[in-house]
């Protein structure tokens, strides 16, 4: 059966399910803040931990470094925006943190495999 969006290939949840609160707080503070540049020593402060305990002890919950994870967050919230339409490539990747457009392509097709124009014309709503 055709699919008319990319809601059936969603990433989320990004991490596996995990018992570490001060990780799941600052997974739920990524994501409603992924817009933001978030220096691990500030994320560990908020976690009340060492830069490199929090480190570890992000990556055993989640499977990932802090920034991977960010970076996950920014990608999916980009999708979103591609497929609700979005009409510009650039000012999706300045809504999702990436002041860099070149960056913010390479980032979107690493983790997409596709560029972000692609992705938009691929996944975008049809006119009935």
């Amino acid at each position: 059966m055709p699919r008319t969006h990319q809601s059936g290939y969603a990433l989320l949840p990004l991490s596996r399910p995990h018992d570490d609160e001060h990780v799941r707080n600052i997974e739920h503070h990524l994501s409603a803040h992924y817009d933001r540049d978030m220096p691990v020593e500030e994320l560990a402060d908020m976690a009340g931990m060492s830069r490199r305990n929090f480190v570890r002890r992000f990556k055993v919950a989640t499977g990932l470094m802090p920034g991977a994870y960010l970076q996950m967050i920014r990608v999916t919230a980009a999708r979103k925006m591609l497929e609700d339409g979005a009409p510009s490539i650039e000012q999706v990747g300045l809504s999702v943190g990436y002041e860099d457009v070149a960056f913010f392509r390479r980032i979107f097709k690493r983790h997409s495999g596709i560029t972000p124009s692609a992705y938009r014309e691929r996944f975008r709503p049809r006119p009935v």
